[in-house]
């Protein structure tokens, strides 16, 4: 997670206000004193999905596997083509909040998810997204992708950066930024920022109540 702590000038109020990336569905709570003034016409709508869907890559192509799937962004709807009996084709249509085609890029994948939600974390308000989907649908690529290129760079380090750059222009007086990156594979916890001598410390999950919600013990920041 990112965690980013603002103070808006003119206010004294101090926000603690997160961007949790643990790996897409987003949250929105509200963790502002109403008194602040802070408003959003969109909280009525507190999760969002979106789908996206990769291309076939060459072993596909190869093959000659044809897609089963077909996306639209106008309707934002997913079709899905299905062979049953061995003739009879049955097609069936999921409609999410947002779609993202084969064709989509980077940019576009952040503009539709996080992007919109990098200056309501500013204005006080918990965000988190995650990819979810079987292996080899590009999940790591939406979230991660190529750090070292400008197109090719997921949420994660797009995200980042925005904060970044949101809390560059002197709109707030004083702000703080911290890091944590936490791996969960196979019921195991890696902090994935220690140093190689403290990899192997031991993590742990706990409930720090209604102020801290769950923490992770032992995760560096």
């Amino acid at each position: 997670p990112i965690f980013v702590q603002v103070k808006w000038q003119g206010l004294g109020v101090v926000f603690d206000c997160r961007l949790g990336i643990p790996s897409g569905r987003m949250r929105r709570e509200r963790s502002v004193p109403a008194e602040v003034g802070v408003q959003d016409s969109n909280l009525s709508s507190g999760v969002k999905v979106v789908c996206r869907l990769r291309p076939m890559n060459e072993r596909e192509k190869k093959s000659g596997t044809v897609p089963a799937a077909t996306a639209s962004t106008e309707r934002k709807d997913v079709s899905v083509v299905r062979l049953i009996g061995g003739t009879r084709k049955v097609s069936s249509s999921f409609r999410f909040d947002n779609v993202l085609t084969s064709f989509s890029t980077q940019a576009e994948v952040f503009a539709a998810t996080l992007e919109p939600l990098v200056g309501e974390v500013l204005n006080g308000f918990e965000a988190t997204a995650f990819a979810y989907g079987q292996t080899g649908t590009g999940k790591t690529y939406t979230m991660e992708g190529d750090v070292e290129s400008d197109n090719g760079r997921g949420l994660v380090p797009r995200a980042a950066s925005a904060v970044l750059h949101a809390l560059s222009v002197g709109k707030y007086s004083e702000h703080s930024v911290t890091v944590s990156y936490l791996e969960i594979y196979n019921e195991e916890l890696s902090d994935l920022l220690a140093p190689p001598n403290l990899q192997n410390q031991k993590l742990d999950l706990k409930d720090g109540g209604s102020a801290k919600g769950i923490i992770c013990l032992g995760l560096s920041e």
